[in-house]
């Protein structure tokens, strides 16, 4: 700061030779850091809501996680129920059709046994 106010008072007396100048760097010192300091606490204060605004959207982003993980664990548990039911379909048709076969068999004998005795 202090070259800062020197090179200030350089600049001017070139530029006006014949008045004398002081260097008030004490005065422009304070001043300076009353700035800076405002600035230091303005800047502060930014970095604390932007931090604060960066943890709420970090907080949203788990909870949209979350819910897309509950989501495809219910949609998961959907269809694996689904699977089980078509699964149960399926044996029951299965075992319709394996009856019906067994049946057709036991006629088909019972035929044939009715024409093997009428023929004796």
């Amino acid at each position: 700061d202090e070259a800062r106010a020197l090179k200030i008072t350089k600049k001017y007396e070139k530029l006006l030779p014949d008045q004398k100048f002081e260097v008030l760097s004490e005065k422009y010192d304070n001043e300076d850091e009353k700035e800076c300091d405002n600035d230091n606490i303005r800047l502060d204060e930014e970095a604390d809501r932007k931090a604060e605004i960066v943890r709420k959207l970090e907080k949203l982003e788990t909870l949209r996680i979350e819910r897309k993980k509950k989501k495809i664990k219910k949609q998961e548990r959907k269809a694996e129920k689904e699977i089980k039911r078509q699964t149960a379909r399926l044996k029951r048709i299965k075992n319709r059709t394996i009856k019906a076969e067994q049946k057709k068999k036991k006629e088909q004998l019972r035929k044939k046994q009715k024409t093997y005795k009428s023929n004796l």
